[in-house]
């Protein structure tokens, strides 16, 4: 506001309640996770299974466990159809708790980057719903 190239916490925080902002916000990181999902999706069949999860783990470095695999598609699997729609994989991206820790580094290593101290200051509970 007052043009000195700077922004204070108030002036943050103003912008940041904004609907308009906060619409912004959810739409880049819908966008994002859409993003992921297709490049784990490599045979574009519009499906996660537990061998492209574990494709990709091995892809990022992190060489996990079948037992740690199965344990992450159980996460995102919540209608227990045995594969994960783009949807569910939002949904999934978009939860509070994190027991694998796979979120926290799949969001890391593919430029998403954390949201949850977005939630937790607004107080609004889903951020990308």
């Amino acid at each position: 506001k007052n043009r000195d190239g700077k922004v204070n916490a108030e002036d943050f925080m103003e912008w940041f309640s904004n609907d308009e902002t906060r619409k912004g916000i959810k739409a880049y990181f819908r966008q994002k996770t859409i993003q992921i999902f297709k490049e784990i999706d490599i045979n574009n069949s519009g499906y996660l299974d537990e061998r492209k999860i574990k494709d990709i783990s091995i892809q990022l470095e992190h060489h996990l466990s079948d037992k740690k695999i199965k344990a992450i598609f159980m996460e995102m699997d919540a209608d227990r159809s045995g594969k994960v729609d783009v949807e569910h994989f939002i949904a999934w991206m978009d939860k509070d708790i994190d027991k694998t820790g796979f979120r926290k580094m799949l969001s890391a290593s593919m430029g998403l980057g954390g949201t949850g101290w977005l939630d937790k200051r607004s107080g609004t509970g889903s951020f990308l719903g």
